[in-house]
């Protein structure tokens, strides 16, 4: 057994152990799909900023940053998440 299987085995009980404590909380489906509707918005807009820039990794986004676009794919995801936060805060008055 080398140290990349055993690194392996320890990632997959901290993922088991925090999803069993985190598990315990969760008392309905709202609180399972949105949170109980009480996730704070810099939580909102890490998960929105990681699926925009996951979606861009597997569309060629990281072709194109080694064919020298990044500071153009660094500007797309700052714009996303400057505009999640100005809508939360003027929309919905949250942070």
């Amino acid at each position: 057994m080398n140290i990349y299987v055993i690194g392996l085995i320890i990632a997959i009980f901290i993922f088991m152990l925090v999803g069993v404590i985190a598990g315990r909380k969760v008392k309905n489906t709202d609180d399972y799909y949105v949170a109980g509707r009480r996730a704070p918005t810099i939580l909102i807009v890490g998960s929105l900023i990681a699926s925009f820039l996951s979606t861009g990794a597997f569309l060629g986004d990281t072709g194109e940053v080694y064919s020298g676009f990044f500071m153009g794919i660094v500007i797309v995801g700052i714009l996303q998440a400057s505009r999640i936060c100005i809508w939360g805060r003027i929309i919905w008055k949250i942070y």
